[in-house]
């Protein structure tokens, strides 16, 4: 008879223990390593996806294309013994009309009694970038070219002459550039030597 109740006891409570079991299982921490794995896992996968973005970022800032704007400018012509203003000691205006990357349209006016006026193309020496080390430094951009000038001149025999330029120029600011040009003409059997020295102001990009 005891046997048969201590049986029926054991019976009924087994739903307890089977409960109390499953809830213990729930609420056991995790295993050590198996969380701290996981979040590592993660914290690694998003140092690199941070590292590859700055990667990106730097790849993008080390180069930069230069600055070589249009511009509109005054100065003055310094002349060296000539028959028109090119070569006299004049006012002059300048400036410059990007063609492509490395080619130029540099009108120029120089005017006193007479004026002549300058219509060369250049081949522009502008490097394609600008690292990050020289990028504090002032990006002189030399050229080189030629074409013809006209004089308003009464006494000069001819009014069209050929032209040969060469000059630098200097962006001091988004705003500003100061250039020196050295155009030397042909007119009259006789050469015209003129140093042109301004200051202009960048022309703005729509």
């Amino acid at each position: 008879m005891n046997l048969t109740k201590s049986f029926s006891l054991a019976l009924a409570l087994t739903p307890f223990f089977w409960t109390a079991s499953t809830m213990t299982a729930k609420a056991q921490p995790p295993t050590p390593g198996e969380s701290a794995t996981e979040a590592s896992v993660l914290s690694e996968n998003s140092n690199v996806e941070e590292e590859t973005l700055a990667q990106g970022r730097r790849r993008r800032s080390v180069s930069r294309q230069p600055f070589n704007p249009n511009y509109l400018g005054i100065g003055a012509n310094i002349g060296f013994d000539g028959n028109t203003a090119l070569g006299d000691t004049e006012f002059a205006v300048n400036g410059r009309i990007k063609l492509t990357p490395n080619l130029s349209f540099r009108p120029a006016a120089v005017i006193g009694e007479n004026a002549a006026f300058l219509v060369p193309v250049t081949y522009d020496f502008a490097p394609k970038n600008i690292s990050v080390a020289q990028r504090s430094l002032p990006p002189l951009i030399p050229y080189i070219g030629g074409g013809a000038f006209f004089t308003t001149n009464d006494d000069s025999e001819d009014d069209l002459g050929a032209l040969v330029t060469a000059g630098l120029d200097v962006p001091l600011s988004r705003q500003l550039t100061a250039n020196a040009g050295l155009n030397v003409g042909f007119i009259n059997d006789g050469t015209e030597w003129g140093l042109l020295l301004g200051v202009s102001y960048n022309i703005p990009r729509n």
